[in-house]
């Protein structure tokens, strides 16, 4: 199983993979049926369409899945009627079937051209079946009737992403989806060490700030025997501390005290 956004178990399958010929084969067998096309990755058994658009976009997906459903059911992701990038498009049989799942990569102006609802106005990332994966226009690919498909529509989907841009309201920022929808909420940052006392805080929103480092124990009664603290060796025990948000790690010499908060 894996889950949705909100938790909702989808049903996967694991499916060996195919062979290097077969695998060859299906590539032309992709690549002849729709010529504009551009395959981005070969032939696979091990991921299809569905699992490629909502659960992992990567070649190396070990799953199949035959119904993503719970994606667009359980508030996951909403219906939209116009797409933007990275929305998720689904191509329906007369029947109300998903037959297939993309990836909206782009979008293009003009009118619908009868193929599948608005289906010509985006360009699609998807995975062909066990055929290879394919960067195309909405309308071409095996899925509509223009190629042999029965798909007759297409609906999309949309998640919100807050990151698309910002606006700095001081002790917190206004975070925009692409789709114009916004949340305030605080400000998330990113730290890296200065020196051996301070960090600076960066959030995505462009505010930043310097703090101190906030030290906590990571190990102790570390004994450590030899330390040569510049005139002897002594038999010691060392304590080292990380700090909680840039985790530098410090090793505490021999009567040397940094606050400790865990």
């Amino acid at each position: 199983m894996v889950y949705t956004p909100n938790n909702t178990e989808v049903e996967v399958f694991i499916n060996p993979e195919l062979s290097a010929n077969e695998i060859d084969q299906y590539n032309q067998r992709g690549d002849d049926i729709v010529s504009t096309a551009v395959r981005v990755a070969d032939s696979s058994r091990k991921y299809n369409c569905h699992s490629y658009a909502w659960y992992q976009q990567s070649p190396e997906n070990p799953y199949w899945m035959d119904d993503p459903s719970a994606y667009y059911t359980d508030g996951s992701y909403f219906e939209v009627s116009a797409p933007y990038i990275n929305d998720r498009i689904c191509y329906f049989n007369k029947n109300g079937f998903n037959l297939h799942s993309g990836i909206v990569i782009d979008t293009y102006s003009g009118d619908s051209n009868g193929v599948c609802g608005i289906a010509n106005l985006v360009k699609v990332e998807s995975k062909w079946g066990r055929l290879g994966l394919y960067q195309h226009r909405g309308d071409q690919c095996p899925y509509t009737n223009s190629y042999g498909g029965s798909a007759t529509s297409v609906k999309f989907y949309h998640r919100h992403d807050y990151s698309f841009e910002y606006a700095n309201l001081g002790d917190t920022h206004i975070a925009y989806c692409i789709c114009g929808e916004s949340v305030t909420e605080s400000h998330h940052y990113h730290y890296k060490k200065i020196n051996t006392e301070y960090h600076m805080g960066t959030c995505d929103c462009g505010k930043s700030l310097t703090s101190k480092h906030v030290w906590r124990r990571i190990t102790k009664n570390n004994s450590v025997n030899n330390i040569y603290d510049g005139n002897y060796n002594v038999n010691a025990v060392l304590t080292s501390v990380e700090c909680m948000y840039c985790k530098v790690v410090k090793i505490l010499q021999p009567g040397e005290q940094v606050p400790i908060v865990i």
